[in-house]
């Protein structure tokens, strides 16, 4: 079998027999793929010191024949996070690895700019930042002046709602979250500002809004007391 070579971005390792690892991870130009990584766990294994998450890696893997390829290479390239952000960065991978799924051409970018969003924030708002662009590269976040239901352009000062995982205007729903004009604007300039600050209270309640929209599409996350 030929090798194939490709940049990849470490999703989980799963534990297979006393000495291999199955690896899944996010490539550049093949998506999603599941990798056996023969004697990873092995103390002398080469693979050991390199495959790491939260850094972008090298890697060379031949192809099986009617299922997982095999990895015969790997080099660690790029640190994304620093190991102070390692706990909000698992946060982030366990979302990417529920949305990008074996066979998905895409997801590697995406989850390589949310890690970068990370780097440049404090943990926290920099764990929903890195969410927030998941879902809106997903398309299931749409502008934050428009209502998502009916489009409809609101004014500057208007209160919207958070209903069953979409913004909307106060015709079209009654209930749910309200999210004020300062939340809509902050979280509008959040991606190209690493330096904004959010009170607590807004970042609560943007966590809330992104719990929801995850449980509507069938995602379970309940992020972690540290953050």
């Amino acid at each position: 079998m030929a090798e194939i070579n490709d940049m990849g971005l470490l999703l989980r390792r799963i534990p297979f027999s006393e000495t291999s690892l199955i690896l899944h991870l996010l490539t550049e130009n093949h998506g999603r793929i599941a990798l056996m990584a023969k004697g990873a766990r092995r103390a002398k294994s080469p693979f050991r010191a390199s495959l790491m998450e939260y850094c972008s890696l090298q890697l060379t893997w031949r192809s099986g024949r009617t299922g997982m390829g095999t990895l015969t290479e790997v080099t660690r390239v790029t640190s994304l996070l620093h190991e102070n952000k390692w706990l909000a960065g698992m946060e982030i991978q366990t979302i990417a690895a529920q949305l990008f799924h074996e066979g998905d051409p895409h997801g590697f970018l995406q989850l390589q700019q949310a890690l970068m969003l990370l780097q440049q924030r404090d943990a926290r708002m920099g764990m929903l930042m890195g969410i927030w662009h998941l879902l809106q590269n997903n398309g299931w976040i749409g502008d934050m002046n428009h209502c998502w239901r009916c489009a409809n352009l609101l004014q500057d000062r208007a209160v919207m709602l958070w209903h069953e995982g979409e913004l909307c205007c106060r015709q079209c729903a009654i209930s749910g979250f309200v999210i004020h004009a300062g939340i809509r604007k902050s979280i509008t300039l959040a991606a190209g500002h690493p330096l904004l600050r959010m009170h607590d209270e807004d970042l609560q309640l943007w966590q809330q809004c992104i719990m929801n929209l995850l449980r509507i599409h069938g995602i379970r996350w309940q992020p972690n007391d540290y953050l």
